[in-house]
C-alpha cells in the first residue's frame, strides 16, 4: 500500500514538473517598443574651410534591432549613414561609430520620442553636426 501511495506521489509530482518546466518563459526585448518607421527632423550645420552652412530635413526613416542585446540601428537621413546606437532600458544611448571622429548621445522619451546629437569631422578641416528629433510612426487600420 505504501509502494501505491508513494508511486502515485511521484507519478503526480513528475507530471507537475515536466508541465510547469515545458512552460519556458518569454523574454520581452526592451528595445522592441522603439523598432518600427520614423519622422525624423534633421537641423544640419556643417562647416569646411572658409565654408559653413545649415539646412532643416525631414525625412522617413526606421529603427531597428540588432542581434546584439543593446544595439539599435537608426536610418535616419537618405543616402547618409546609418548610426549605430548602444541603448539601456531607460532609453539613454551613445552611437557607436564606424567611422572614428563622428561621436553623439540621445535619449528615447517614452514609446514615441527621440532626441539626439551626431557630429563628427570631415576630412580637411570640415565638420558637421546633426541635432535630430524624431516621432514615431503610428500604426492605424483602415476602414
Amino acid at each position: 500500500m505504501k509502494t501505491n501511495k508513494f508511486i502515485l506521489g511521484a507519478t503526480i509530482f513528475m507530471i507537475c514538473f515536466m508541465f510547469f518546466s515545458a512552460c519556458k518563459q518569454t523574454e520581452v526585448d526592451y528595445r522592441e517598443k522603439w523598432v518600427g518607421d520614423w519622422d525624423f527632423i534633421i537641423d544640419c550645420k556643417w562647416f569646411e574651410g572658409e565654408y559653413s552652412g545649415r539646412d532643416t530635413l525631414f525625412y522617413l526613416g526606421k529603427i531597428n534591432c540588432e542581434y546584439n542585446d543593446s544595439i539599435l540601428i537608426i536610418d535616419y537621413w537618405a543616402n547618409f549613414t546609418n548610426i549605430k546606437v548602444k541603448v539601456d532600458e531607460l532609453g539613454k544611448f551613445s552611437i557607436i561609430s564606424d567611422v572614428e571622429n563622428y561621436y553623439g548621445e540621445g535619449y528615447f522619451e517614452g514609446d514615441n520620442k527621440v532626441y539626439f546629437l551626431r557630429s563628427g569631422g570631415l576630412s580637411l578641416g570640415g565638420g558637421c553636426t546633426d541635432i535630430v528629433e524624431g516621432t514615431k510612426r503610428t500604426k492605424e487600420c483602415k476602414q
